[in-house]
C-alpha cells in the first residue's frame, strides 16, 4: 500500500514554488561553493581539496536528482533512469565523503588502530554498495545508504572530537560540520517516518544538512590550510634560525681554527728562525735582517756596527765537563749577551757552534766598543755551575762599524768583524779587538 495525501491545487502550486525556492537557494549556494573551491584547488593543487570538490559535486548531483530537476530537465523521457541515478549517487556520495574525511584528518599517520579500522570498514562498505547499487532494489540501496551514511557521519564526529581533544584547531569546525549534518539527517528520517510532524525544513533536511556541512567543511579546510601555512612558515623560520646558528657556530669554528692555524704558523715561523738551544735567532734569520738593515744604513748614511763573539777554549770546556754542561754554557752565554743589548732594533743571534753575533743599527764604533766591553766583563764575573762542574767563561770579541758606501758590500763588514775576532784570540783572548 502507498500512502496518499490529497491537497488542493493552490496548495500544490505553493508546494511547488517552495520546492523551487529551496532548490534555487540550495543549488545557488552549491554553485558558488563549487566555483570558489575550484579556484582554490587550481591555486593550491592539493589532492585533499580535489577530494572535497568531488564530494561537493556528488552531493549536489544527488540533490539535483532528488529534487526531480534531473528528470524534468535532463532525462524527461526516462523516468526509470532517475531512480538509477539516485541509487548510484547515494553510496557514491558517501564514498567520496569517506575518502575525503580519511585524507583530511590524515588517519594513516595520526589515527589509532581503532580509527584506521573504522575508516577501512566504512571505505569497504560504501565501495561495495556503490559497485552493487545498480543491481539491488531501490529501497534496499536507500535503506543501506541511510544506515551507512548515519554510521559514516557518526564516525566523522568521533574522529573530529578526537582531533579536537588533541588541540587541532580545524577539528573543531570539522566536528561541528558533521554534527550539524547528523542533526539534519536525523530530522529528515524522523520526518519521513512520521515520528515528528512534517515540516518544510524536515522534508529538506538532507539538503539543508548537506549545505551546512559542506560550508563548514570549506571553512575547516581553509583553516587547516592556514594552519599548515603557518606551520610551514614557523618551520622555515626555525630552519632559518638553525641555519643561522649553524653558520655562526661554523664561522666561530672556522675563526677558532684559523686562529689556531695562525698560532701554529706563527710558532713554526718562530721555530724556523730560532736556535732551539739558546732561543736566540739563528744565522739564516740574522743574514736576512742584517742585509735589510745594511741597505737602510746605506740609504740614510748611518753607521751600522757588528760584534762577532766567540767563547774562549769552548772545545776544552766541553770535553772536560761533557756536552750537557757545554750546552748549559751556551745557554748562559746567550743570556749574558742578550742581557747587555737593550734596543728593539738590535739583533743577537747564534752564528755557529760557540760563536754569536750582534748587529747594532745606527751605532758608531765607540758605542759598539762600550757594549762589547760590558759583554766581556759580564762573562768574566759569571761562574757556570752544575753539580760538581763549575767553570768561568771568557769571550773574545771583534767589533767593527761603518757607514756603508756600497750597497752590496755587506759581506765585507761581517768579514772585517770576523777578522778582528781572530785578532782578539791571537792576542791572548778575553779581550775586544777593533780596527786601528
Amino acid at each position: 500500500m502507498m500512502p496518499l495525501d490529497i491537497i488542493t491545487y493552490p496548495k500544490a502550486a505553493d508546494d511547488e514554488r517552495a520546492m523551487y525556492l529551496w532548490g534555487g537557494a540550495y543549488f545557488g549556494i552549491m554553485a558558488i561553493m563549487l566555483i570558489y573551491n575550484t579556484f582554490i584547488w587550481l591555486a593550491m593543487r592539493d589532492f585533499t581539496y580535489f577530494l572535497y570538490l568531488l564530494y561537493l559535486t556528488a552531493a549536489g548531483a544527488l540533490q539535483f536528482a532528488l529534487f526531480g530537476f534531473g528528470f524534468k530537465y535532463l532525462w524527461p523521457d526516462n523516468p526509470g533512469f532517475n531512480n538509477e541515478v539516485i541509487i548510484f549517487l547515494t553510496p557514491f556520495m558517501q564514498l567520496t565523503a569517506v575518502i575525503f574525511v580519511l585524507k583530511f584528518v590524515d588517519i594513516e599517520n595520526t589515527g589509532t588502530k581503532l580509527d584506521k579500522a573504522i575508516g577501512v570498514t566504512l571505505f569497504i562498505l560504501v565501495t561495495l554498495l556503490t559497485i552493487v547499487s545498480l543491481s539491488l532494489p531501490y529501497a534496499t540501496v536507500l535503506t543501506l545508504g541511510h544506515i551507512i551514511g548515519l554510521s559514516a557521519v557518526t564516525a566523522g564526529i568521533y574522529i573530529g572530537i578526537k582531533g579536537w581533544m588533541r588541540g587541532v584547531k580545524a577539528a573543531r569546525i570539522f566536528t561541528i560540520a558533521w554534527l550539524a549534518n547528523l542533526i539534519f539527517i536525523a530530522w529528515y528520517l524522523f520526518d519521513i517516518t512520521g515520528m515528528v510532524n512534517a515540516t518544510v525544513i524536515g522534508g529538506q533536511g538532507i539538503a539543508i544538512g548537506s549545505i551546512v556541512e559542506l560550508a563548514l567543511l570549506s571553512i575547516a579546510f581553509a583553516d587547516k590550510i592556514n594552519q599548515e601555512k603557518e606551520l610551514r612558515i614557523s618551520t622555515q623560520q626555525e630552519l632559518l634560525e638553525v641555519q643561522l646558528d649553524t653558520n655562526i657556530k661554523l664561522d666561530n669554528k672556522v675563526r677558532e681554527r684559523t686562529q689556531e692555524l695562525e698560532a701554529v704558523n706563527e710558532q713554526l715561523a718562530r721555530l724556523s728562525i730560532t736556535d732551539p738551544l739558546t732561543s736566540l735567532y739563528n744565522r739564516r734569520h740574522f743574514d736576512k735582517v742584517y742585509i735589510d738593515n745594511y741597505y737602510e744604513a746605506f740609504r740614510y748614511k748611518k753607521s751600522i756596527a757588528i760584534l762577532m763573539i766567540d767563547i774562549d777554549h769552548f772545545k776544552r770546556l766541553n770535553d772536560l765537563n761533557g756536552h750537557a754542561f757545554g750546552d748549559l754554557c751556551l745557554i748562559k752565554a746567550a743570556q749574558l749577551i742578550r742581557g747587555n743589548i737593550h734596543r728593539p732594533t738590535d739583533l743577537v743571534a747564534r752564528y755557529g757552534g760557540e760563536e754569536f753575533i750582534v748587529m747594532l743599527p745606527d751605532t758608531v764604533i765607540t758605542d759598539a766598543l762600550n757594549i762589547a766591553e760590558s759583554i766581556r766583563k759580564a762573562f768574566v764575573s759569571t761562574i757556570v755551575s752544575e753539580g760538581r762542574h763549575s767553570e768561568a767563561m771568557t769571550v773574545s770579541i771583534g767589533v767593527h762599524a761603518e757607514i756603508p758606501i756600497d750597497r752590496e758590500n755587506w759581506e765585507k763588514l761581517l768579514k772585517d768583524a770576523d777578522d778582528l775576532l781572530y785578532q782578539a784570540k791571537n792576542n791572548g783572548r778575553n779581550q775586544v779587538a777593533i780596527a786601528s
